[in-house]
């Protein structure tokens, strides 16, 4: 590798993707050619800022930078990806920089990544040596891995109402994260509540990333008897997993994906909660907010409360019966 000509290419992306879709097109964008990626959400002027900020993507790639090719190759990407309605790429708007082989590329990458701090919980990668601030619960992420660092509104948003519940006095018998990405969300469950968690994702990869958080945040694997506390991670068809249905009905169940799916799953999703249980739907854009709602309402499901991220809701609703 010391041989090869190294360079990166940096785009900015607009505030409209989500967590999966930012996650999904820089992980994916050169189909697994790059050296490393980076996805990072531009430094917000206060907490409120969050969900209104811009991606910073970054890729370390081989061989001679050619900005016309590298802007053809991404907007093709865009649309394989079904994003070409966000993303247009052009060769000025691309940064390409030579990169000297010995550089140390993860540690530049960490360093993209301080951390920051969502309600309590105090979020780093591992590269971060300092000991969270008192009062704060420490959550370790690596932001390069999976789906969602907490940065974004719509995880933020998630966080915030767990911490709700929690306030709330609430006292769950199981909890679901549904699409649960880098785990994240699971794992800030359990060191809420010390109740066992099931995450999981239609992605092995999310999976994989799941438990490898899951290991160095010190959460329990959870061995399925109900005198005991961690977390099972299962990867597939989310309510059609054995892992899923054989420990519903679910007092708190999390689903920070998109509109599309969360509508496509409503009925399944309500019917694996408890009776007066509470579920969190993310991953929604405002103007989106209410047809999600209202489509949860149908199904006897009241609202609790809203989190607005920037451009972002998550919802907060109860299960009446």
């Amino acid at each position: 590798m010391s041989d090869a000509s190294l360079y990166t290419v940096t785009i900015r992306l607009p505030a409209g993707l989500s967590d999966v879709q930012a996650s999904l097109f820089a992980d994916e964008a050169f189909g697994g050619e790059q050296i490393s990626s980076s996805l990072v959400r531009e430094t917000p002027a206060s907490e409120s800022d969050l969900g209104a900020t811009a991606w910073t993507m970054q890729w370390l790639l081989a061989g001679i930078a050619d900005p016309d090719a590298l802007a053809t190759h991404l907007n093709d990407a865009a649309a394989m990806f079904d994003m070409a309605d966000m993303i247009s790429v052009t060769p000025a708007g691309l940064e390409c920089a030579s990169v000297n082989p010995d550089t140390n590329w993860l540690e530049q990458s960490y360093r993209a990544f301080p951390p920051f701090t969502v309600g309590g919980f105090y979020i780093h990668g591992s590269h971060s040596t300092e000991p969270a601030p008192d009062g704060f619960r420490a959550l370790q992420i690596d932001a390069a891995t999976a789906f969602g660092s907490g940065e974004h509104g719509t995880t933020a948003g998630c966080l915030l109402l767990l911490e709700h519940l929690k306030a709330e006095g609430i006292t769950p018998n199981r909890i679901l994260d549904m699409g649960c990405g880098s785990g994240i969300l699971g794992i800030a469950a359990w060191m809420l509540f010390d109740r066992p968690v099931i995450a999981s994702d239609i992605d092995p990869e999310c999976i994989r990333v799941t438990d490898h958080h899951g290991q160095i945040n010190h959460v329990p694997v959870w061995d399925e008897q109900p005198t005991t506390t961690g977390m099972a991670t299962c990867a597939g068809d989310g309510f059609r997993l054995p892992l899923v249905q054989n420990h519903a009905p679910y007092t708190i169940v999390i689903a920070n994906i998109l509109p599309a799916p969360l509508l496509a799953m409503a009925n399944d999703l309500v019917a694996a909660m408890e009776d007066h249980g509470f579920v969190i739907l993310s991953g929604i854009l405002n103007e989106q907010a209410d047809e999600v709602e209202d489509a949860y309402i149908a199904l006897n499901l009241k609202p609790v409360t809203r989190m607005v991220r920037g451009d972002w809701t998550s919802l907060l609703m109860r299960k009446s019966v």
